[in-house]
């Protein structure tokens, strides 16, 4: 998967890990990241082998990392960022309403020009009074992000296309202002969702996004259509490129199942837009 390259803009995929290797520290370590799952376990059946990542740290060590492995699934697991980089990881995986808890091991380090996390997961499930290590529930993972990822360049106004839109089934196109952070993270701007003709078909409340140093998108905000008895959370997710211009495709997922019409999922192409609309 090539890098984004875009004026301003600073998103690469490391050295390779051919850098030395140092400790980090905490508020170092936050940010979006690549996430490259190793072994994919019970708690990351719906996953693809890379995935989107973000990692909260503060000055005072507290870490919070959270593996993005399905529109509506993730693990997320908390923990102390130790003196020689390592934390103990306690957290859950969830799954829409349900959630399994999680425990595992991590350690976090500086190679080269990449910030790199290593670590595992297991689920736990309380049997007999007992609580339990899940057989075939581990997850394995790799982050990493380059110390000079910077995808605030990212933010414009993108013009969404759907080839089938869950409000009428038909062509329909959504302007949407996105505002993305250095490390990643951003909001998108409530926008109405127009048909061929121009007419409101559906809108979309203002949400929030995650951009990966290798440009794994990933968006989610409140759906209402106006034709449909669709009031839900969607989630967006695809990949960002930059050649001339900044262009995305991907697909959409809703939480709620349900059957046609309308579809509980389908595709998505965008392009930024030269100027605001």
């Amino acid at each position: 998967m090539a890098a984004l390259v875009a004026a301003g803009l600073v998103i690469g995929c490391g050295d390779g890990g051919t850098g030395s290797r140092t400790t980090v520290s905490a508020s170092q370590l936050t940010g979006v990241y690549d996430v490259a799952l190793d072994d994919i376990g019970a708690a990351a059946s719906a996953a693809t082998a890379t995935i989107i990542g973000t990692v909260q740290g503060t000055p005072a060590g507290d870490l919070s990392i959270t593996l993005f492995l399905a529109p509506f699934t993730s693990i997320f697991a908390n923990g102390q960022l130790g003196a020689g980089g390592t934390v103990h990881l306690e957290g859950g995986e969830t799954r829409e309403d349900e959630v399994i808890e999680v425990t595992g091991e991590a350690s976090a380090s500086v190679e080269g020009e990449v910030l790199r996390i290593i670590g595992s997961v297991d689920q736990m499930v309380v049997f007999g009074g007992q609580t339990m290590l899940v057989p075939g529930g581990r997850t394995t993972f790799t982050m990493e992000r380059p110390t000079t990822a910077s995808a605030q360049a990212l933010s414009g106004h993108y013009l969404f296309t759907f080839p089938r839109s869950a409000a009428c089934g038909c062509n329909s196109t959504a302007v949407v202002e996105l505002t993305v952070a250095a490390d990643g993270t951003g909001s998108s701007a409530a926008t109405t969702e127009t048909d061929a003709s121009g007419m409101t078909i559906a809108t979309f409340d203002a949400g929030s996004l995650v951009i990966s140093p290798r440009g794994l998108f990933s968006l989610r905000a409140r759906y209402r259509s106006m034709l449909a008895d669709i009031q839900d959370a969607i989630v967006l997710t695809g990949e960002l490129r930059t050649d001339s211009e900044v262009t995305a495709a991907g697909g959409y997922q809703f939480q709620d199942v349900f059957g046609p019409p309308p579809p509980n999922s389908g595709a998505w192409t965008a392009a930024r837009l030269a100027a605001a609309p």
